[in-house]
């Protein structure tokens, strides 16, 4: 196994908003991949809450309670990891989050519907191009399923490759 990399992220979680690094086990292993795990929570490094510069240090996040996550940094991948798929422009409303948020939801190659992606067994889903109210603009977030109230399909999808993150 390689050595690993580090994903820097900021993890909206119960209200809160925390920045962070995980540490993810190799170079062949996304963000993702640790995020769709069946391990229940997710460990930060070097965890800082939102407007408490006091805190800091090491930190678990149970993943059913995350609402979204932010990356901020993460180590490059090469384009090998790449995966051929198409957007969908969605709307979703959220449980813990009072505010509409837009996005654009990857559908890998061989996805036929966006039922296949939302009852699939992945926790997250990947967005890009994210909106969430007027004033938050996010190249990628993911989005945990369990928060999600509702989703809506915006358009046809459109056929792009995507670094999946």
């Amino acid at each position: 196994m390689s050595a690993g990399a580090i994903a820097r992220v900021r993890v909206y979680y119960s209200g809160k908003r925390y920045v962070g690094e995980v540490a993810l086990p190799s170079l062949d292993v996304r963000l993702s991949d640790v995020l769709n795990n069946r391990r229940p929570f997710l460990s930060l490094r070097n965890a800082q809450a939102a407007g408490e510069p006091d805190s800091g240090g090491p930190m678990a996040l149970h993943k059913g309670r995350i609402t979204f996550i932010q990356v901020i940094d993460e180590t490059p991948r090469s384009a090998d990891m790449r995966i051929a798929g198409r957007f969908v422009s969605v709307d979703i409303t959220m449980e813990q989050l009072d505010l509409p948020l837009k996005g654009k939801l990857f559908l890998p190659d061989g996805v036929t519907s966006l039922d296949q992606v939302l009852n699939d067994d992945r926790d997250f889903l990947s967005l890009s191009d994210v909106e969430v109210g007027a004033n938050e603009n996010y190249p990628y977030l993911a989005v945990a399923k369990g928060q999600v109230i509702a989703i809506r399909m915006q358009g046809l999808p459109q056929r792009e490759t995507a670094p999946v993150g």
